[in-house]
């Protein structure tokens, strides 16, 4: 398990963040209904994302908005009904002018698919102390419909326009590529230009503003899935702003149990 301590990249340093504050632990699940059940592990849900989507011989898919990380041991499913609380790695603080909480979730662009199963959306709460909660916009509920992706786009990353999907890169190559910042706000919005201009160094995600809630600090995060919810959601990770990140918040002293799943409490994953 990867501690508190720096996170050093081991290319691309000057583009990446030296250390990145997630969530460190599971404090409940539920994973409701018509979820998917080969994705109910919710360690998955802490920690750093991947930031490949699986590597076929000597080469290796990059995670991008046309194909973020799909396996059961990338994200959790949160069905109709469902709930999941995560404890984050350090408190986020409220900043003037940019959004706090980064949420990433299994999201693709231009997938051609007219049915429900991309809309993801959830109410969501924050709270300093797990206990007294804050719905964050006026709780109604937020669509996460931003892709990730896991390395910045310039002339390095192949583009395969017929499956709209960069990768398939020779895995020793890897290191010649700029990795994403999880925890630096996006300078565009999808639709404003090129992926390029929308992302910059960013690496895309849903970002969530708690500048307004009134709590000086935010140790906790939950997600609420409505029982008429057009999909499940699919959780991948939650960062903190580079700029947000306060002190650490204290680790479980004892051991809970995960809602319906009867499971001691998972603490967070370690992701490449």
């Amino acid at each position: 398990m990867l501690g508190r301590s720096v996170l050093v990249w081991a290319t691309a340093m000057s583009a990446a963040p030296l250390w990145a504050a997630t969530a460190q632990s599971v404090v409940n699940y539920d994973f409701g209904a018509d979820s998917n059940a080969g994705y109910h592990d919710v360690s998955t849900a802490t920690g750093e994302t991947s930031r490949i989507t699986g590597s076929w011989g000597d080469t290796t898919s990059l995670s991008n908005p046309y194909g973020n990380p799909w396996s059961s041991a990338d994200w959790v499913s949160i069905g109709k009904g469902g709930h999941i609380t995560l404890q984050l790695q350090n408190y986020a603080l409220p900043q003037a002018a940019a959004p706090e909480l980064n949420v990433l979730v299994f999201q693709q662009l231009n997938t051609g698919d007219n049915s429900p199963f991309y809309d993801r959306e959830a109410r969501v709460s924050v709270s300093e102390n797990g206990t007294d909660w804050v719905s964050l916009n006026n709780n109604n509920i937020i669509s996460f419909d931003v892709p990730a992706t896991g390395y910045v786009f310039d002339n390095g990353i192949p583009y395969d326009p017929q499956y709209m999907s960069y990768g398939d890169i020779l895995t020793a190559d890897l290191g010649d590529y700029t990795p994403s910042d999880y925890g630096l706000p996006m300078p565009g919005t999808l639709g404003s230009g090129t992926l390029a201009e929308v992302y910059g160094n960013s690496g895309g995600g849903n970002w969530l503003d708690i500048s307004s809630t009134g709590l000086s600090q935010v140790g906790f995060i939950r997600f609420d899935v409505d029982a008429n919810a057009p999909a499940y959601l699919a959780l991948d990770a939650v960062y903190l702003n580079n700029a947000a990140i306060g002190a650490a918040v204290p680790e479980p002293a004892t051991s809970l149990v995960l809602g319906v799943l009867g499971l001691p409490l998972l603490l967070r994953r370690n992701r490449v």
